[in-house]
């Protein structure tokens, strides 16, 4: 029987927890980590059916680095979604790809948004590149 084994070692022991904080909401510089490309092809299309980019973000905060997706469905619907986004990382639409989008920076206004139970960090809006933001 080793030392962990017996409770009076357990409670020597405090229990290792480390907490996530989310950051609270505010305009953020994001860089583009990773970019899946969602397609009835690679047989992951979204569950409407829809195809697009789904994209992991790392959004830089006095937390720390935080995560956010960002779904960029093409729909006409969307459309103004894409062009934004786009706009924010400093590419033309017209010359948009998954390799185009890779590493690239840029700056949004993040939030909280509440998903079965869970709380994540959420794009809301993105900011032209050249868009003075104040911080």
């Amino acid at each position: 029987m080793g030392y962990f084994d017996n409770a009076a070692a357990a409670e020597d022991t405090p229990p290792k927890q480390t907490e996530f904080v989310l950051a609270p909401p505010g305009k953020y510089e994001f860089k583009v980590d990773e970019v899946v490309v969602r397609s009835k092809a690679n047989e992951n299309a979204y569950s409407t059916g829809s195809e697009g980019l789904e994209l992991r973000l790392l959004v830089g905060t006095d937390k720390g680095d935080q995560q956010s997706r960002v779904y960029l469905v093409d729909t006409p619907k969307a459309a103004f979604k894409v062009k934004e986004f786009c706009n924010s990382v400093g590419i033309p639409l017209a010359t948009a790809t998954p390799d185009t989008l890779a590493n690239k920076t840029g700056v949004g206004e993040f939030d909280h948004r509440e998903h079965n139970g869970k709380t994540y960090f959420n794009a809301k809006e993105f900011y032209k590149k050249e868009d003075d933001v104040p911080f």
